[in-house]
């Protein structure tokens, strides 16, 4: 029984398919003309086993050793808390810090959410999921709560850890510390607490300097509410 030296980076009796780890593009059989090299999966160090998807592909989703969104190699086993098609990112409570290659030993590290105050124990995962006001390792904090980790109270809520809304509106005060009294309101703003409109205004809002905008009744009523209409 005859076996096949194979080359170019195949597997099998007949070299009839690629070797574990090199599924970056879709295994195709060489000809006398024209040799067909198993391209390893960009797994960045975490995972041996890969294997080739279509769709992946297609949506060019799957990154290969030279940096170019080309093939369809999709690592299994990620380690060391690493996630994704390339293990390019981390798993739910852990997260890439910013400046860190997801080619370093150990990438991924704990979130801290405050669970208090969190939405979850995940926090954003890499740089690439992050935004200005969100880096990586920040978490999605419940309403009231605020901070990188949801440990405080955010603007315009006290007494954490049960952060209670503010005395004075944050959209109808100009306090800079909504909860030290008294309020102060807006031109257009009314109440102890600055929450309403005064009468002939309508739409209290935060980014709106006088609070509410002026009614347009052409002189039949000096009274106006909201409006889903468009005219």
């Amino acid at each position: 029984k005859f076996s096949c030296e194979c080359e170019h980076n195949t597997c099998g009796e007949s070299c009839d398919r690629c070797c574990p780890g090199y599924h970056q593009q879709a295994w195709m059989a060489g000809t006398f003309h024209a040799r067909h090299i198993c391209e390893k999966c960009n797994c960045h160090g975490k995972a041996e086993e890969c294997h080739f998807n279509q769709t992946v592909a297609d949506l060019s989703l799957s990154l290969d050793i030279h940096g170019q969104r080309r093939g369809g190699g999709v690592c299994v086993g990620c380690r060391d808390y690493t996630a994704g098609i390339n293990c390019e990112t981390c798993i739910p409570g852990f997260y890439r810090p910013a400046g860190v290659s997801a080619d370093e030993d150990n990438p991924c590290i704990p979130c801290s959410c405050d669970l208090r105050g969190s939405a979850s124990q995940s926090c954003v995962p890499n740089s690439n999921q992050a935004t200005s006001s969100q880096p990586p390792g920040s978490c999605w904090c419940k309403e009231g709560f605020g901070g990188l980790l949801c440990d405080r109270c955010a603007v315009g809520y006290m007494g954490f850890p049960f952060c209670q809304p503010c005395n004075c509106s944050i959209d109808g005060s100009t306090n800079k510390d909504p909860c030290v009294t008294p309020c102060v309101c807006k031109e257009n703003v009314e109440g102890e607490n600055c929450d309403r409109c005064k009468v002939g205004f309508y739409n209290l809002q935060r980014y709106n300097q006088r609070g509410c905008e002026k009614c347009s009744c052409m002189g039949v009523s000096s009274h106006c509410t909201e409006s889903s209409w468009t005219y």
